[in-house]
């Protein structure tokens, strides 16, 4: 097992320690992950609006324990991960143990460097995260608040994450993915990556704001939370397969029917099936963006065996037809 224990603020930092514990060197700001430990790689990246950030994607062989001890001045952590656990992943925030199921997280979260962090993971998870890193000034100046505290006053007050936490659904998977595929050699590499990782912590933002209003998660048990992400995954996870009926999710999860349709649409905002067409239908967007496909091929690719059909609900989510995206994207 990799054992690391940091207090950096700032990831360039806290990447050359890491390096130096993998017995590696960095390249361009990144470590590719040795054979021995496993595959992928970690990037730290300074956006041009000054914030420090860090993209990973990687697969352990081994188990990994992370410390962040804490240390004062306070530094913000925005932290979005897809996890793929095998067996066990398990996080323990300012005294406080969490237990992430498999097979799957998927969520953003905020922390904090005034609280204690420590996350162990078997061997076997596979990460997808981009992590951001700020004081309260920096927020304070980007988003035009008078008291730099003024956002983050009601997280300090919890000492859990509930209000925090924020499963990862369609919009944040859309804006990872376009993260994740601008190559690091693009001219406009950290101008599209600061893009989308703004969009991402503006989304954060005001719906944690929402959140903390409305106290939307307080009645919610993180079970049940967690629950809803291993739903979530499996309507995402396969554009082309029928969903499962929410029956027979209800029965594999242990709720009833009717609790697990109030609960997906609490958290993520849409019924069961509609979240579902929107997935296999974002999916075929990118197809058809891509250049390489025509519509009924597209159609075809995400299950859409009715070229009309694929047509009319492409045009219901997206208000042109798919022909029409092509032209314009022509």
């Amino acid at each position: 097992m990799i054992q690391f224990e940091y207090d950096h603020t700032d990831y360039h930092a806290w990447l050359r320690a890491f390096s130096r514990k993998l017995g590696v060197e960095m390249h361009h700001d990144t470590i590719d992950i040795p054979a021995a430990f496993g595959e992928g790689f970690i990037r730290a990246v300074r956006l041009p609006n000054g914030l420090s950030a860090c993209i990973s994607q990687n697969t352990m062989h081994t188990g990994l324990l992370l410390k962040r001890v804490r240390k004062e001045p306070c530094y913000y952590i925005l932290g979005f991960d897809e996890i793929t656990i095998p067996q066990k992943l398990e996080q323990v925030v300012g005294g406080e143990r969490e237990e992430m199921r498999p097979p799957v997280y998927a969520g953003a979260s905020l922390s904090s460097t005034l609280i204690d962090n420590l996350l162990i993971a078997s061997r076997g998870c596979s990460t997808r995260t981009i992590k951001l890193m700020f004081p309260a000034s920096w927020l304070a100046r980007y988003f035009g608040i008078e008291k730099e505290d003024e956002l983050l006053a009601e997280y300090l007050s919890y000492k859990t994450r509930k209000l925090t936490l924020e499963p990862l659904d369609l919009e944040y998977r859309k804006l990872m993915d376009e993260a994740f595929a601008v190559r690091a050699d693009d001219p406009l590499y950290y101008t599209i990556l600061e893009n989308r990782m703004m969009l991402m912590m503006e989304r954060f933002f005001s719906r944690l704001s929402a959140n903390v209003k409305e106290a939307k998660f307080k009645r919610l048990e993180k079970s049940d939370i967690y629950k809803m992400m291993q739903v979530e995954s499996e309507l995402a996870s396969d554009d082309n397969a029928l969903p499962p009926t929410s029956l027979r999710l209800a029965e594999k999860h242990g709720f009833s029917e009717t609790r697990l349709k109030r609960l997906f649409r609490e958290i993520y905002g849409f019924p069961i099936y509609e979240y579902y067409q929107r997935c296999r239908l974002e999916r075929a967007r990118e197809i058809l963006l891509s250049g390489r496909y025509s519509v009924k091929e597209a159609g075809m690719m995400v299950g859409y065996k009715s070229l009309s059909n694929f047509s009319k609900a492409f045009r219901h989510i997206y208000g042109q037809l798919p022909g029409e995206m092509i032209d314009a994207r022509l």
